[in-house]
């Protein structure tokens, strides 16, 4: 939406304030305005928009992931080097850990390779396509 990448833009330089985005995001309640709305408040060049947006890309594990990515999208921007230049080394430090607490895989379940050969495969029974899944009986007739 046209109306968003310009609010992103002029928050990325310091045009408008985080009232002059939520305005915006009232006007438009949907899914994609929460988007551009909590990417636009990480892209501020104010040092307390970044301390928000890390604490919630790295610490943070009640949004979804689809907002905390809307933060990591608009934290680091080519004109802000200079306030962004403490989080360098802390992203280095820092993401690995904020990644493995938000794995899609649950930790408890061992990857395919790891298993036991299954005695029923090829006879009837999918194999699972990730780890974690569960087997499912095919359907007869059904092809790929």
């Amino acid at each position: 939406d046209l109306r968003w990448r310009i609010v992103y833009r002029l928050a990325t330089l310091d045009a408008i304030d985080g009232a002059g985005i939520d305005a915006e995001l009232a006007a438009d309640r949907s899914a994609i305005g929460e988007d551009w709305a909590t990417r636009s408040r990480a892209a501020r060049p104010d040092a307390a928009a970044k301390r928000a947006a890390w604490k919630v890309i790295i610490e943070d594990t009640t949004l979804s992931n689809r907002l905390v990515e809307a933060n990591a999208r608009g934290f680091f921007q080519p004109e802000q080097a200079e306030v962004t230049a403490e989080y360098v080394d802390r992203y280095f430090a820092e993401m690995p850990e904020a990644a493995r607490r938000r794995t899609p895989f649950d930790p408890g379940v061992p990857p395919l390779r790891d298993r036991p050969a299954d005695p029923r495969a090829g006879r009837g029974v999918a194999r699972p396509r990730r780890p974690g899944a569960r087997y499912a009986p095919r359907r007869r007739g059904f092809r790929r």
